[in-house]
């Protein structure tokens, strides 16, 4: 049903382009939840723009993710010509856990797209918006999970924009109730700001930075944002490479070397 994203769509006033340009209206306090089934007189024009804000976070998301979908079918076959079956094996892996992901997210595209297409009811979403002063100026779009560190996490729309001179945080996902609402909230704001802004840059896909703010910061953190960055876009391939090795003979033995070797200094 519907179609992933067009020209046409993504340049339409109605549409995609709802979110361009956004301007934060004045609020009753610095730190708001807007549900969309239930909002204060006057927002109504801008939590829709909030809802397409969501909506494109969401298509970038997939195609993000269809690229390495496809970057990595395209090794697999040549993994495969070449009889590289320890490699096939870690890629399919991958290729399984992508395809999860992208299920659960077409599966919430198809809510967005029966709400544009006339369906109002087809999507309840909640919105947090707040006012923040971050460690370093940046911006920021992900769709990813949020939740308490101790439960099932859930999937939201997080947009860091700055906008007319102030830093905005915005988050929206499903509505499932109050008591989830305030979970998130707690989980969005921090005690200490600083470490969730490090967090954001380290787990972050698509976020940039200022680069003369980044220079100033201290070295501690310059140099713990590029290893986690790297963890965050390649995953810890070594760990479930060294789990296939595991479940072979070969494997056990390649390992079993490697160690000797390691203990000798060599």
């Amino acid at each position: 049903m519907g179609h992933f994203a067009c020209n046409f769509h993504d340049q339409d006033a109605r549409s995609l382009a709802r979110a361009d340009n956004l301007v934060v209206p004045d609020l009753p306090q610095k730190r708001i939840i807007l549900d969309d089934h239930s909002l204060p007189p006057g927002l109504e024009a801008f939590t829709e723009s909030l809802f397409f804000l969501a909506y494109r976070t969401l298509l970038f998301r997939i195609s993000q993710l269809r690229g390495v979908e496809q970057a990595a079918s395209q090794l697999h076959r040549e993994r495969s010509e070449e009889g590289n079956r320890f490699a096939v094996k870690l890629i399919l892996g991958e290729l399984g856990a992508i395809a999860d992901t992208l299920t659960d997210l077409y599966r919430l595209k198809r809510r967005y797209d029966r709400r544009i297409l006339g369906e109002s009811e087809a999507i309840h979403l909640v919105h947090h918006v707040a006012s923040f002063r971050p460690i370093i100026r940046y911006a920021c779009a992900e769709y990813t999970t949020v939740g308490p560190r101790r439960g099932k996490k859930r999937w939201a729309s997080i947009n860091v924009l700055p906008l007319q001179d102030v830093t905005w945080l915005i988050v929206s996902h499903l509505y499932e109730g109050r008591s989830h609402n305030a979970a998130i909230e707690k989980e969005l704001y921090p005690r200490q700001r600083r470490r969730e802004d490090l967090r954001m840059m380290c787990e972050s896909t698509n976020l940039y930075a200022s680069p003369d703010d980044y220079r100033k910061m201290c070295e501690k953190y310059k140099a713990e944002i590029p290893s986690s960055m790297s963890t965050t876009i390649f995953g810890d391939s070594l760990s479930r490479g060294l789990e296939i090795l595991r479940s072979s003979e070969g494997g056990q033995d390649v390992i079993s070397r490697m160690k000797a070797k390691a203990r000798a200094g060599q």
